[in-house]
Parts: structure tokens; C-alpha cells; sequence
């Protein structure tokens, strides 16, 4: 049987939450059909030339990615590959909770700070350059991550929890499917997923990173563990005015300007060039020295507006 990277455990450890009953995650409903339709991530395969192994890391980054954009309308891209090297995960793949803690204990960086960026496994799981490592701690600081297991996998217990996040499931990958839906089996899990959403009494909705495609699993289908996150954003963001120009005066430097709580960047000839125009050439003042862990907290876009 192929393996995506899952390795099984026994869930629930006595210091973990559990949805439903001992937990500290306290939020709100956001969804109360149960659909993240709408907040998809960014597309990321955890394979190319190679397999990663990565699934579990792939998931429930594609989870914290789906409940940041519903709650705060801005997409964010975390880098797998950080994670994955993080909670050491292994040619066999890795378990959940170990990669929720590592979530928890490392903190996030963007993909554009750690990409997806290697020829072979050696490479991809490469030691860490320890301003990845200081960007992360940052990031301790800005978003209060926390999860805890679904234990219950009944239908309404399931539907319950969709109402306030997508939930990383384990699933077997994959058998043929009945109409385009896959079927219920009793096949150990090898993969690891994020459960969206569903069309009551038809189907289940899996976001599948491994394929860039949407599944339809059966309604009465088995699903493994079962694991839902939170995230905060713990510290509030910084608020500079607009068409401010920003230098980062310690290493590496650089220039930005502030633009809807995001730093533009771009070819310096530009960006000035669009500084003095949006400030209809009255630039006096409009400058703004920054140190980097503040350059760091804001996300970063180029002049057509694309993430960077």
C-alpha cells in the first residue's frame, strides 16, 4: 500500500484537547453550513521530482491557511517546507500531533522565506538558516495557534465542527470511485487531508493537496483521526498610513511602501516613482525608517498587487 507520509498513533494523549469536551480553543462560528468553499488556499503539491512525505504538514497548513483567510479576508501562504524539517519528518512520513506541536512550539514563516525550492529529499529537508529560524519567532508572537482532536467522527459531530474550522482528516488514498464519489473502506489511513464541507446526506468535500483536485467521499465514509486548529492573530498589526516610503535599516535592507496593511516591493525606480505620484509629488514626511522584526509582520505584495 502507498504511503503519502501518515504515520499512525493513538490519539488523544492526556494533555491534548478534545473538541466537545476538554479544550481551550473558544471561538465563534464562522460557518454555520459547514462550507469553506469560498477560502480555499493556494495551491501547493507536496510532490514534484520527489515526494516530500509530507502530507500531514501539507493539511494543516492548507487548514490554517483556509480559517486565516475566512477570519481576517487576507491570504497567507506558510512554508511546508519549514514545517516539514521542523517536526522532523522522516522518508516515512510523520505523525499529527507531532506536526500540531511543532505548529505550536516553532511558530509559521512565509513560503517566500523558506520556498519549496529543492532537486531531491536531502536538500528539501536541509538545515534551517537561522534568520528563518528568528522570522518564525516572530510570529510566536503575532498568531496564537492552538488545536485539539475530533474524537467523535459521527455526522453531526463532524458537521458541528466544520461550523467553526476546516478539519485535517487521515483518509486511504484512494480507491476507484462509485459516480465520482469515493466509497466507504476499511483500509488503514495513508494520507492525510483537509475536510471542507459537505452536501447533506450525499458527500463529504476533501481539498487534496496531492492532486490539486476536489474528492467527494461517501457520506457514511470512515474517516481516521480526525484534528481541528485555531488561529489568532495574537498582536495587533502595526498601522502606518498609506504611500509611506520604508527603508529596513538593518540587514538585509531594503525599500517598501505601505499601502492597505501591506509593504509594496518592488524595482526601487518604481516604487518611487508610484510613491511620489500616489502622493501627488507632496513627499515631505512620507519616509519611514522600519527595523525588521515591524518589516517582517507586514505581508508583502509587488506594484500589480500579487503576494510576494
Amino acid at each position: 500500500m502507498r504511503n503519502y507520509g501518515l504515520l499512525q498513533e493513538k490519539q488523544a494523549r492526556a494533555k491534548d484537547w478534545v473538541f466537545g469536551g476538554i479544550t481551550g480553543i473558544l471561538t465563534d462560528k464562522l460557518e454555520l453550513d459547514g462550507s469553506w468553499d469560498e477560502w480555499l488556499p493556494i495551491y501547493e503539491p507536496q510532490s514534484s521530482t520527489f515526494d516530500t512525505m509530507s502530507c500531514v504538514t501539507f493539511s494543516a497548513l492548507n487548514c490554517l491557511e483556509t480559517l486565516y483567510k475566512r477570519k481576517y479576508k487576507d491570504d497567507v501562504n506558510f512554508s511546508d517546507r519549514f514545517i516539514a524539517k521542523s517536526s522532523n519528518t522522516t522518508l516515512s512520513g510523520n505523525y499529527l500531533s507531532v506536526v500540531a506541536d511543532a505548529i505550536v512550539n516553532y511558530g509559521l514563516v512565509d513560503e517566500s522565506l523558506w520556498p519549496f525550492e529543492a532537486r531531491n529529499w536531502t536538500e528539501y529537508m536541509k538545515d534551517i538558516p537561522t534568520e528563518v529560524y528568528d522570522s518564525a519567532a516572530v510570529s510566536r508572537e503575532r498568531f496564537k495557534i492552538n488545536w485539539e482532536w475530533v474524537l467523535d467522527g459521527s455526522t453531526d459531530a463532524l458537521k458541528e465542527a466544520l461550523q467553526y474550522s476546516p478539519i485535517q482528516v487521515t483518509v486511504y488514498a484512494w480507491q476507484t470511485p462509485v459516480n465520482d464519489v469515493y466509497q466507504r473502506t476499511e483500509i488503514a489511513p495513508n494520507h492525510a487531508v483537509m475536510l471542507y464541507g459537505y452536501r447533506d446526506n450525499e458527500y463529504w468535500l476533501i481539498y487534496d493537496h496531492y492532486s490539486k483536485n476536489i474528492k467527494k467521499l461517501a457520506w457514511d465514509f470512515n474517516f481516521g483521526h480526525r484534528l481541528r486548529y485555531n488561529i489568532e492573530n495574537n498582536m495587533p498589526e502595526k498601522k502606518y498610513a498609506d504611500n509611506l516610503l520604508v527603508q529596513l535599516v538593518e540587514a538585509p535592507g531594503g525599500f517598501g511602501m505601505t499601502l492597505d496593511g501591506k509593504l509594496v516591493i518592488d524595482d526601487l525606480s518604481k516604487l518611487q516613482a508610484a510613491w511620489i505620484l500616489r502622493n501627488n509629488g507632496d513627499i515631505k514626511g512620507k519616509t519611514l525608517p522600519m527595523l525588521k522584526a515591524d518589516w517582517d509582520l507586514l505581508p508583502k505584495i509587488n506594484l500589480k498587487k500579487e503576494a510576494l
